[in-house]
């Protein structure tokens, strides 16, 4: 019997994972949270093979709005996650109905052909998070300040849910822009105008997430989405190769499918600093801007994998190249994902101070944040060579070669330039903070 089940209780009794006064304890990602993935893994697929089988404006704005609908509500029960601890009985009823509400999103999210039952698996997905919100509410009086404004907005999704699924199909569709507006964009408002406001009284309104767990939250859902590509093209393969002959082409690009997309995590786990350096410690601003940027992240690696299934349709089908629509769709989701991530870097580095570097290593530093733009611009520039001199699209090995080349080389770049910043007494930041230089070079020294 696991130590989670002998605490259970009947009704709800929970704790605070963070605060403001004392650094957190190891915090891993729960069971639960990793089924939820799988359901979004689901939904990726649903939502990448819709916009896949027809590139429209329609289908496009189809694809971000219930893709962001689904994030939204993933980040929610991940925040409340990473806050707070119930192991009660009651609260399992609760996750149930979240899970129920997640898994009817999944079944009904292909395109807005049955928005309606979307709309009711969103008000109950939402309805969840609303009884878990007030059950931490009435219990833990200090959460009240913050969980207000939550409590008001849960209610509202819910009561837009439930309009959206007894009207008609337009306004349904309204409602759910409603809700995804009001999980994103109205929540940061709203958020901002309380820095706004508080300033020195936020310890009094705002619970701090728990930094190596919403880091965690955040990787896992990368990798859920680039895994989806994976999983997709391996299943392609398996099931036609059972009626044709596949040629080796095909293997050929799932190849540099995986070079492409193996190399994007390195990337994105590159970007991942130590706890004191972690743009969520930082202030309030960073934190904020790393949460958001993350909503870009995950609609554009989605997007290049909708790239990625046409691609393996193209060279299973022999044709000569990629539709245009979709080559350009996937250079400019590639150019997305690299300043996304450029992005998320400023957040956790950007400001930090110089002292005790060499000029060297601030010229090498400089080197590596220009090569690291240059390389975000690579896939815009190939965009828009493609509209000059490839009017019907590329062929699919030449993108796949494009994008993949790049990434590759900015990942190989990357290492050996930290490679020979070590080498050459660099000393990292928050090592040089606290004052463990001359141990740290001295490492370096015995390593060598």
């Amino acid at each position: 019997m696991s130590e989670d089940s002998l605490e259970r209780t009947v009704l709800a009794n929970p704790k605070l994972f963070t605060s403001w006064e004392e650094e957190a304890d190891e915090h891993p990602v729960c069971w639960w949270e990793l089924f939820v993935d799988l359901v979004l893994a689901l939904s990726c697929s649903v939502l990448s093979d819709t916009l896949n089988d027809d590139l429209n404006g329609a289908n496009f704005g189809a694809f971000i709005l219930l893709f962001t609908l689904f994030l939204s509500g993933v980040n929610e029960y991940g925040a409340f996650n990473s806050r707070f601890m119930d192991l009660s009985l009651q609260h399992s009823a609760t996750l149930l109905l979240f899970l129920l509400g997640t898994a009817g999103m999944a079944a009904n999210s292909y395109n807005f052909e049955y928005v309606q039952a979307f709309c009711l698996a969103v008000a109950i997905q939402r309805g969840a998070l609303l009884l878990m919100e007030v059950s931490v509410y009435w219990k833990i009086p200090v959460t009240r300040n913050m969980l207000r404004q939550g409590i008001v907005f849960f209610a509202l999704d819910v009561a837009c849910g439930i309009v959206g699924y007894f009207t008609n199909h337009n306004i349904a569709i309204a409602m759910l822009a409603t809700i995804a507006i009001n999980g994103i964009c109205t929540r940061f408002v709203v958020a901002i105008t309380k820095i706004a406001c508080f300033g020195q009284d936020m310890k009094k309104n705002f619970i701090p997430v728990h930094v190596d767990h919403s880091n965690e939250r955040k990787g896992c859902v990368v990798m859920v989405i680039l895994g989806e590509s994976v999983v997709s093209s391996v299943l392609n393969y398996h099931v036609r190769r059972k009626t044709v002959i596949v040629k080796d082409e095909y293997l050929g690009a799932l190849a540099l499918t995986m070079l492409l997309l193996f190399c994007l995590g390195l990337i994105y786990y590159g970007v991942n600093p130590p706890r004191e350096l972690h743009a969520l410690k930082r202030g309030r601003v960073p934190a904020l801007t790393f949460l958001l940027v993350h909503y870009c992240l995950f609609w554009s690696l989605l997007l290049i994998g909708v790239g990625i299934k046409q691609i393996m349709d193209v060279v299973f089908n022999e044709k000569d190249h990629i539709p245009f629509d979709h080559t350009i769709l996937i250079f400019c989701a590639m150019s997305a994902t690299l300043f996304s991530n450029l992005v998320l870097r400023l957040t956790h580095f950007a400001g930090r101070g110089s002292e005790g570097e060499s000029y060297m290593h601030r010229m090498i530093s400089l080197i590596w944040w220009c090569t690291f733009f240059l390389q975000c611009l690579f896939p815009a520039g190939c965009a828009v060579a493609t509209a000059i001199w490839y009017p019907h699209g590329m062929p699919p090995f030449l993108v796949l070669g494009l994008l993949a080349g790049n990434v590759t080389t900015q990942v190989v770049l990357e290492s050996c330039i930290i490679e020979y910043l070590m080498k050459t007494g660099y000393v990292p930041y928050h090592k040089r903070k606290t004052g463990t230089d001359e141990e740290h070079r001295g490492l370096i020294q015995d390593n060598e």
